[in-house]
């Protein structure tokens, strides 16, 4: 009886562990920040007017679509628990940080269980990502940070 009855507990725990980690856990919502040139706002970039107009990709970017489409297909949703973090890519890396990502962090975080976010950053993107996390008053927030060719030499 104990050789049956010790696979049948093992197997059991194991299921209820998974069911009942997936009933209580809920991914981290992720940022996506895009690289130098990807974003892109006509009022700011022509008219010099303030950073809290829409913000969008540059036309002709095309690049983020396939990860877009296939993190809303794992359950994401488009601010909700999935935000692109537009910037100015004239400005300084920690002006970016400052007046863009720390926005979008602190409207992610409203849907946060765990109090944290991911980051998904491409190219300047993960600078702007870096110097969050090293330059400002870090507020440890990030959980996981992925730089996908980002030049950080």
């Amino acid at each position: 009886m104990k050789k049956i009855f010790l696979p049948i507990l093992i197997i059991l725990g194991f299921f209820l562990s998974s069911f009942i980690y997936a009933q209580i856990a809920t991914p981290d919502p992720i940022i996506l920040i895009p690289g130098l040139g990807a974003s892109w706002n006509s009022d700011v970039m022509w008219n010099n007017i303030s950073v809290n107009t829409t913000w969008g990709f540059t036309d002709g970017v095309k690049n983020y679509d396939v990860l877009i489409d296939n993190l809303v297909a794992k359950g994401y949703v488009l601010n909700e628990t999935l935000f692109i973090a537009h910037y100015d890519w004239r400005q300084s890396n920690i002006n970016s940080a400052t007046n863009y990502l720390i926005p979008v962090i602190d409207q992610a975080l409203q849907n946060s269980e765990t109090g944290k976010v991911d980051i998904i950053a491409h190219s300047m993107g993960g600078l702007v990502a870096r110097a969050y996390i090293q330059d400002i008053d870090y507020r440890n927030d990030v959980d996981q940070l992925f730089l996908l060719g980002t030049p950080n030499a």
